[in-house]
């Protein structure tokens, strides 16, 4: 008669329900930190991608400032002038924020992911008890 080493052991728990419980609650837990962490990880590559476009765009200012001959320039007292002598008004620089906020919105409209899909799983289960 051959014996596998596969085979099944039954073990009397008291209070099987509350150890059921901690064990659900226990997996609740650690999804639940998985996702935070890779939420991280997709902040970090954000970040990482958002570095490398900042130091493209600070390459690409400075080429353009060592093409501009300042000698060119109509300087005067008080700033800029233009070629009439008239003092030139600059307008701020505003930042767009509506794509990234488009995008950002796209993201929570997709379908849920399969570990929020398990966590509402082991939540139910756990309500259950």
């Amino acid at each position: 008669m051959k014996h596998s080493f596969e085979q099944d052991v039954h073990v009397r728990l008291d209070s099987p329900l509350d150890k059921r419980k901690a064990i659900l609650q226990a997996a609740v837990d650690s999804i639940q930190l998985f996702k935070r962490q890779e939420a991280l990880k997709a902040i970090r590559a954000e970040k990482a991608r958002e570095y490398i476009n900042f130091k493209k765009a600070l390459v690409d200012i400075q080429n353009l400032v060592k093409e501009v001959r300042f000698k060119e320039l109509p300087l005067g007292e008080k700033g800029l002038r233009n070629s009439s002598g008239q003092e030139k008004i600059m307008t701020p620089v505003t930042k767009k924020l509506g794509k990234a906020v488009k995008q950002k919105a796209h993201r929570v409209v997709d379908e849920r992911s399969p570990l929020d899909r398990q966590l509402d799983e082991l939540q139910r289960k756990l309500r259950s008890l």
